[in-house]
C-alpha cells in the first residue's frame, strides 16, 4: 500500500509542478541555449558553488556592475527582512495557549461536530474562538507585514482522534487564512512523513517523504502551515530564513544574479502534459519581494530527475540557485517544532527547509500540511502566477475538499476498489471493467503505472477523481459504495466479455462504402437505435442563421467584405502607427493598430461570426506590397478588430501557425494533416472559439477551403439517427499521445446556452502519418466510429467550397462550423501558404462547456509579452511524431 501510496505522491508533483500553467516557451533567438545541465544537484555543494562564481566572475568582471532589473529595489526595508541571530527568545514567536484557549478549541470542536457537516465546512463561522480567534487574526497581521512567522503552542494531539486533530487544524487555521488550497485534487490536506522504510526509494520523487534532508525552498501559495502530530527521535529541526534578507545581499553584492533570479527559468513538468513552464523564480509587485521556487523542479529528485528534453538551466541559473540556498543557510533561524506545535510563514517572503532526521518505532516525524490564503491581509498576486492561484484558492467547494487522514491511500469522492483482475496486460482497466463503470456513471483510461488508478466519474457535476487502491490478489469480488460489481471469471471462462475490444476498422480519410456497410449492420443488429431519444435536454431541431447548407448561399458576395483603397490606406497607416511604438508583437491590439473606419465594419462582422452565419472572408490584403513581418502585424492588428484574444498554439508559445507542406523537409516527423498536400477531412480545431486563416499563397492546383454548418449537421442526427447524438455526448477517449497522460476523456457534442458545440478531430482517434492512434488507451466503440463518419459525411453533404485568394483572410465560427481542405499540388511561386490565429471575442464569446474549460484556459492564458510570432513554418509539436 505505501508504494502505491508513493507513487501516488510522485504523481501528484509530476502535476504541481507545472500548476502555473502557462505554456512553455522557447527563449528568445537572441539569447544563448545552454547546450548541457551544469553540474548540480538537489543537494548544494558549497565548494562547487564557490567555484562555479570564482570561474564566472574571472570569465566576466562586469558581472559585479550589471544594473538591478528596472524599478527593483536596492534595498528593501521592512520587519520581513531579519536574519537568525536577531532572534534571542522562542518567545518572541511562539504563541503559548494557555487552558482557557485550549478549552475554547475544544468547545469548538464540539460545535462543529454537532453541525454534521462536511470537513470543507470547517471556518471561522462553524468553529468560534471568541477570545482566541481575533489573536490569530493579529498574529495573520504578524505574517504579512511583521515578521512572516509564528508558533501555536500547543495542542494535546494525544488527547484527540486523527479526525479530531485536523479539524481542529482547520479550525485554528482558517482564523490565520480563510481559504484553504487544493494540494492534491480535491485534497486541501497533505502528510509530510518518510515513506522510504515501506516504499523503494526509485518511487519517490520528492524530499518531503523521506528523512533526507530538505533545502532551502517555497511551496506554492500564500501562507504555509504545519501541524506537528508526532516530532523526530533525532534531527528535523524545521528552518525558516527570510527572502527579504536574502535580496539585499543579492542587491547589494550580486546585482546580476537578481537580474537572472527574475528572468524566465524553465519549470520541469516532469513528463506532464505540459513538458515544462518558463516563469521568473523572483518578482517585485506591487512594492513587495516575492520568490518562488523550489530546488528539485530544475535538479530532480530521485524518481524525478531533471528531464532531459527540456532546456537546459544556465550556468548563472545554477549559481543562483545555490546562493539563494546558502544565504538562506547563513541568515536562518532553527525553529524548536515540538509536538502538536502549529507553525504558520509566509510562503512569499521566507523560505523553509528541514534537516535530515531518524525516526524510531516509538518517535515517528509527521507533519500535517495546510497551504492558506487571507483574502482580507493577502498580498497582490504577480500575474505570470495568477493561473496557479486560482487552481488553488478557487477551484474547490466547500463540500467538494477532502481531508485525508493517513499518508497512505487517499479516499477520495467515492469509494475504494480491488482491481487487480480488471487490468489488462498494458497496464489499463480492462474494457469488461469500463463497462461495468460506465453503468455506475464512471469511465477510466489511464496507466495503473504500479499505482493508484484515477477514474473520472462525468455525473453532470464536472469530473469526479477517484483514487481506486489497486492490490494483487486471486480472482475476487468487487464492491463500491452503492453497487456489488460481479466476480470476474477465471481466465479461459466469459471470453465473450473479457477479451478485450479492437479499434474499429477506421482511419484518417473516411471510406463511404464502410460507412454504409458498419450503419447497417449496426441497424440490422439494433433496429431500435434510431427510435433512441435524445439526451436530455438536447433539442429535436435548432432554428438559427448558423443552420445552413452550401446550396443556401447564391453568391461569394454574401460572405466576401471586398476592402475598399480607403481602407488598405487606413491599414498601411496602423502599420506605420504600430511600428513607432517600439512594442513587441504580442501588443498589437485595436488600441495600438487603430482603424477608426474599418475597425467599426469588423467589429459588425464579428458579430455575424457569433449570432449570424458564423463566417466571412476579408478581401484582399496586398501581401506582395509587404514584409513577412508587416503582413503578420497586419494580420495580427485586423484580426484584433474581430476577437482581441490571441491563443496559443502551441506548448512553446507562439500564438500563430504557418498552415503549408513540409513534407519534403520534416518527412516522417509530421502527425498532423495542416503540413501536408493531402486532404484535410471535415473538424475543428481544439480550444479555440474562433479560427482564422489568413493565404500568403495559394496552390497551383486544389486545396479548397470548405466550411460546413455543424447545426445543420446535428438537426439532421437529431431527426434520424438520434443514437449518435447520445454518443458524441458521452465521453470520448481523446489521444493525447502522451505516457503520462494517454487521453482525455471527454464529450465530442455539447448543449449549453441553447447552442450546439461540437469540439472534434477525427485523426484524435483514428491517428494520422506520423502520429498513428495510442495502442495503450481504449479503443474507440463501433457507434463512435460510426459517429465520426456520420460527422463527416453529413459535414460533406452540405459544405460550402470557399474562393480562397491570395491575400484573403477567412474568419469562422470553430464553434459552430467544421472546416476542411481538399488535396492540393504546389508548383513554383504557387506554394499554398496560410497564417492561421485563435481568437476569442470576450464581449461576444459562448460559455465554455466545463469539460472543454481546461483546453480554453491552456490557450488564452497568456499575456501580451509571453506571445511569440513565428515568421518561418515550424510544425508544432502537438503534431510532431513522439518517435522523434
Amino acid at each position: 500500500m505505501a508504494a502505491v501510496a508513493v507513487q501516488q505522491i510522485t504523481d501528484y508533483f509530476k502535476d504541481t509542478l507545472s500548476l502555473s500553467t502557462p505554456i512553455a516557451h522557447e527563449p528568445r533567438l537572441d539569447e544563448k541555449k545552454p547546450t548541457q545541465q551544469p553540474d548540480i544537484e538537489y543537494h548544494p555543494n558549497e565548494a562547487k558553488w564557490k567555484a562555479r562564481t570564482a570561474r564566472r566572475l574571472a570569465e566576466d568582471p562586469s558581472l559585479l556592475k550589471i544594473a538591478l532589473p528596472e524599478g527593483f529595489p536596492a534595498k528593501v526595508d521592512s520587519p520581513l527582512v531579519w536574519q537568525g541571530s536577531d532572534w534571542k527568545d522562542e518567545k518572541e514567536w511562539v504563541y503559548e495557549l494557555n487552558a482557557e484557549e485550549l478549552k475554547e478549541i475544544d468547545d469548538a470542536l464540539k460545535h462543529f461536530r454537532g453541525l454534521n457537516k462536511p470537513l470543507g465546512h470547517v471556518s471561522a463561522s462553524t468553529f468560534p474562538l471568541p477570545t482566541l480567534g481575533p489573536i490569530l487574526s493579529n498574529l495573520a497581521r504578524e505574517l504579512h507585514t511583521g515578521r512572516g512567522f509564528f508558533v501555536l503552542r500547543t495542542i494535546p494531539v494525544e488527547s484527540y482522534t486523527r479526525e479530531e486533530n485536523v479539524i481542529i487544524y482547520a479550525g485554528v487555521s482558517s482564523y490565520v487564512g480563510n481559504l484553504r488550497a487544493v494540494q492534491d485534487t480535491p485534497a486541501v490536506l497533505a502528510h509530510i512523513k518518510d515513506l522510504t522504510q515501506t516504499a523503494p526509494a526509485k518511487t519517490i520523487g520528492a524530499p518531503a517523504y523521506t528523512t533526507d534532508k530538505q533545502v532551502f525552498h517555497t511551496d506554492i501559495g500564500d501562507i504555509i502551515a504545519l501541524f506537528a502530530l508526532e516530532t523526530a527521535a533525532e534531527g528535523g529541526i524545521s528552518r525558516i530564513s527570510s527572502t527579504w534578507k536574502a535580496y539585499n545581499e543579492l542587491a547589494a553584492t550580486r546585482p546580476d544574479l537578481i537580474k537572472t533570479l527574475s528572468e524566465p527559468w524553465p519549470f520541469d513538468g516532469f513528463g506532464g502534459s505540459t513538458p515544462y513552464t518558463l516563469r521568473p523564480v523572483l518578482y517585485y509587485h506591487d512594492s513587495k519581494i516575492i520568490i518562488q521556487y523550489a530546488r528539485r523542479s530544475f535538479t530532480g529528485f530521485q524518481a524525478l530527475p531533471r528531464s532531459e528534453d527540456i532546456p537546459h538551466i544556465t550556468e548563472a541559473q545554477a549559481e543562483a540557485l545555490d546562493a539563494i540556498h546558502f544565504l538562506g543557510e547563513k541568515y536562518n533561524l532553527g525553529l524548536n517544532f515540538q509536538k502538536g506545535d502549529i507553525q504558520y510563514i509566509s510562503n512569499l517572503s521566507v523560505f523553509h527547509a528541514r534537516d535530515g532526521f531518524t525516526d524510531t518505532p516509538e518517535k515517528t516525524r509527521h507533519l500535517l500540511r495546510l497551504w492558506l490564503r487571507n483574502e482580507e491581509l493577502a498580498w497582490k498576486t504577480p500575474k505570470e502566477l495568477e493561473a496557479t492561484w486560482k487552481r488553488l484558492y478557487y477551484t474547490t467547494t466547500p463540500d467538494e475538499q477532502t481531508f485525508p487522514l493517513e499518508p497512505e491511500i487517499r479516499k477520495e469522492s467515492k469509494d475504494c476498489a480491488m482491481l487487480r483482475p480488471w487490468i489488462n496486460q498494458s497496464g489499463f482497466l480492462s474494457s469488461a471493467f469500463k463497462i461495468l463503470l460506465n453503468q455506475l456513471g464512471i469511465t477510466c483510461g489511464v496507466n495503473v503505472m504500479n499505482g493508484p488508478i484515477r477514474a473520472i466519474s462525468m455525473d453532470g457535476h464536472g469530473p469526479v477523481y477517484i483514487s481506486l487502491q489497486v492490490i494483487p490478489s486471486p480472482w475476487h469480488k468487487m464492491t463500491t459504495s452503492t453497487t456489488e460489481l460481479p466476480t470476474p471469471a477465471p481466465p479461459g471462462e466469459a471470453e465473450e466479455v473479457l477479451n478485450e475490444p479492437k479499434q474499429p476498422d477506421i482511419q484518417y480519410h473516411p471510406d463511404r462504402e464502410k460507412w454504409h456497410t458498419r450503419t447497417a449492420r449496426r441497424l440490422r443488429e439494433d433496429p431500435t437505435l434510431p427510435t433512441i431519444p435524445l439526451p436530455q435536454g438536447f433539442p429535436k431541431k435548432l432554428s438559427s442563421p448558423l443552420v445552413w447548407e452550401g446550396n443556401d448561399w447564391q453568391s461569394e458576395e454574401q460572405w466576401v467584405y471586398d476592402l475598399s483603397n480607403a481602407e488598405l490606406k487606413e491599414i498601411d497607416d496602423a502599420i506605420h502607427h504600430f511600428h513607432g511604438l517600439n512594442l513587441p508583437f504580442g501588443h498589437i491590439s485595436k488600441t495600438t493598430f487603430p482603424l477608426p473606419n474599418l475597425g467599426h465594419a469588423l467589429t459588425k462582422l464579428a458579430h455575424e461570426l457569433h449570432s449570424g452565419r458564423g463566417f466571412f472572408v476579408l478581401r484582399t490584403i496586398p501581401v506582395a506590397s509587404y514584409s513577412r513581418e508587416d503582413n503578420v502585424l497586419i494580420y495580427a492588428g485586423v484580426s484584433s478588430w474581430v476577437a482581441p484574444s490571441r491563443g496559443l498554439q502551441d506548448k512553446d508559445g507562439g500564438v500563430l501557425s504557418h498552415i503549408k507542406d513540409l513534407t519534403s523537409t520534416h518527412a516522417g516527423s509530421i502527425g498532423g494533416p495542416a503540413y501536408t498536400t493531402d486532404k484535410q477531412v471535415f473538424h475543428t480545431d481544439q480550444g479555440s472559439d474562433i479560427v482564422s486563416l489568413f493565404a500568403l499563397e495559394i496552390a497551383a492546383e486544389g486545396g479548397v477551403s470548405r466550411i460546413s454548418s455543424s447545426w445543420r449537421v446535428y438537426n439532421e442526427l437529431a431527426e434520424t439517427r438520434p443514437d449518435l447524438i447520445k454518443t458524441l455526448s458521452e465521453p470520448w477517449a481523446v489521444d493525447e499521445w502522451s505516457e503520462e497522460h494517454p487521453c482525455t476523456l471527454r464529450p465530442l457534442l455539447y448543449y449549453l446556452d441553447e447552442k450546439i458545440v461540437i469540439q472534434y478531430a477525427r485523426r484524435y482517434f483514428t491517428g494520422f502519418l506520423g502520429l498513428p492512434r495510442s495502442s495503450t488507451i481504449p479503443p474507440i466503440s463501433e457507434a463512435q466510429a460510426e459517429a465520426l463518419d456520420a460527422l463527416h459525411f453529413l459535414a460533406e453533404k452540405y459544405s460550402l467550397g470557399l474562393n480562397f485568394q491570395k491575400g484573403d483572410i477567412q474568419y469562422i465560427n470553430n464553434l459552430s462550423i467544421f472546416h476542411a481542405r481538399d488535396g492540393f499540388k504546389d508548383e513554383g511561386a504557387h506554394t499554398r501558404h496560410l497564417l492561421r490565429f485563435w481568437l476569442r471575442n470576450e464581449e461576444l464569446g459562448w460559455r465554455i462547456p466545463d469539460s472543454l474549460l481546461p483546453l480554453w484556459e491552456n490557450t488564452f492564458d497568456v499575456t501580451p509579452d509571453q506571445q511569440t510570432f513565428a515568421f518561418e513554418p515550424v510544425i508544432r509539436a502537438a503534431v510532431k511524431t513522439r518517435r522523434l
